[in-house]
């Protein structure tokens, strides 16, 4: 999951994500009584790209998928905007991961559940990277 792990460094490092989010980031679930607001991430799939030159480091592209959650419409779109600006055209050493290219390839449609009273938007991360298995 180092896709992931770069993700997590860019959004745990992001002052206005931090702000908005008081630091809740979490792996694939939050806990029920997590407080709100919060992000939610995990690497959705990833596909080991065709190399030419036998020498070449192999390379992934992953798509992680960020997901806010918030009480209030204007709480979740906040985040996710500072999210989106925290991952969007991002590359170098991240996390110690080897990040070619990081870019935002879709953002999802708002999502109310009725019955947690709570907002919920998405947004996936395309990432090519290093992959040093």
């Amino acid at each position: 999951m180092s896709a992931g792990i770069a993700v997590y460094t860019l959004l745990t490092g992001d002052a206005t994500v931090q702000s908005l989010s008081g630091g809740r980031i979490f792996a694939r679930v939050a806990r029920q009584a997590t407080v709100r607001p919060y992000l939610v991430y995990w690497e959705v799939d990833s596909v080991l790209q065709p190399v030419v030159d036998a020498m070449a480091p192999s390379l992934m592209d992953a798509r992680v998928q960020v997901t806010a959650i918030a009480e209030d419409y204007a709480g979740c779109k906040a985040l996710v905007a500072a999210g989106i600006a925290a991952c969007k055209n991002q590359h170098g050493t991240i996390g110690g991961v080897t990040v070619y290219r990081m870019m935002i390839d879709n953002v999802g449609s708002d999502d109310f559940d009725q019955a947690t009273m709570l907002y919920m938007q998405s947004f996936d991360v395309m990432t090519l990277y290093q992959d040093v298995n």
